[in-house]
């Protein structure tokens, strides 16, 4: 399962099916659900063994942003492997009411994205960046980010994502309201903790310092429960085909395993473990990590089922979930 066919998401999807169908040790189906909380939920739920996603899989982990539902709560995800990507985002502020800086946008109109966790996620850890948070903004919906960039234009927003990448892609998709980029400056100890607090896999961009902020994808992941000898031999024919798939996509080489952050918010599945203890790049500061990662798992999941056994208000489920969701994490994890 895969992100929509005009993502970077399908078209890596489709490369490694490709990769891995010439070696003859691998039959993959590669199916798009183009709504991201949809595919996960069908993949979390069985419809799948693997999903080629993007970060959102991360609130599917957390329960929040549209995973915090009487039918949808935290979920056991592991990641298989990360492609470090060149991809980013930045905030372009109005110049025409005088922005100049996130805090700016205080009282002023700003998009949120019906069905698009990592827009408004961005949005989000940029606002928290600035000292704001949503309720200090004019929250302006919009059922897609096209439609919102149509609305920066025709003046309704003081402030729109823009993504960064070559200058032709960013022709294409940079609004043509006049805009200044926000300054996103990481050694700003205080903005930057904020920002992190908002979505802890947000980085720095490498590629645009300053003002881009960038996260891995695509990411492979898969369900706890999966098979540990068949996320090994994956994990394994993936890595061992690396230049074969950089031939067939910009960026397959971005898989490598020895670019994985084992550092980061999602637990390794124990079959992308294995091989990775097999290339020796495993080491003792990622085994803690990764056992804190799946102990903080299993909690938000047995906090969920016990928050829902206490029959909570449907019309206030998802405030009081978070509410004893933050008592839950409050506590020391062994």
């Amino acid at each position: 399962m895969s992100d929509s066919v005009l993502s970077g998401g399908f078209v890596q999807g489709l490369a490694i099916k490709d990769s891995l169908l010439a070696t003859g040790n691998a039959n993959i189906e590669i199916r798009p659900v183009s709504d991201p909380i949809t595919r996960t939920k069908s993949f979390m739920e069985g419809s799948a063994d693997f999903c080629i996603c993007d970060v959102d899989v991360y609130y599917a982990q957390e329960g929040l942003l549209g995973y915090d539902t009487e039918n949808s709560g935290p979920s056991e995800i592991r990641l298989v492997l990360a492609s470090k990507t060149n991809f980013a985002v930045g905030l372009g502020l109005s110049t025409d009411i005088g922005s100049k800086a996130v805090s700016d946008l205080r009282n002023q109109p700003v998009p949120w994205i019906r069905k698009s966790p990592q827009l408004n996620a961005y949005m989000t850890a940029f606002l928290a960046y600035g000292g704001l948070t949503w309720q200090d903004v004019q929250q302006m919906t919009y059922p897609n980010f096209e439609q919102a960039r149509i609305g920066y234009e025709k003046g309704q927003l003081s402030a729109i994502i823009v993504p960064l990448g070559s200058s032709a892609d960013q022709q294409q998709t940079a609004p043509r309201r006049p805009y200044q980029m926000a300054k996103i400056d990481p050694n700003q100890k205080a903005a930057w903790s904020r920002l992190k607090s908002a979505a802890p896999y947000i980085e720095s961009s490498n590629i645009f310092p300053g003002i881009g902020l960038t996260s891995p994808y695509p990411l492979l992941v898969t369900s706890a429960s999966e098979d540990r000898e068949k996320v090994y031999q994956l994990t394994k024919l993936i890595s061992e085909n690396l230049n074969d798939l950089s031939e067939r996509v910009a960026g397959g080489e971005n898989w490598h395993p020895t670019w994985q952050n084992f550092s980061w918010i999602l637990p390794y599945h124990e079959g992308a473990v294995d091989y990775f203890k097999e290339l020796g790049i495993w080491t003792p500061q990622a085994q803690i990590h990764q056992e804190f990662l799946v102990s903080r798992q299993k909690r938000l999941v047995k906090s969920f089922d016990d928050f829902s056994k206490q029959t909570p208000s449907p019309k206030n489920f998802a405030y009081e979930w978070q509410v004893y969701r933050a008592d839950a994490l409050s506590k020391p994890i062994e």
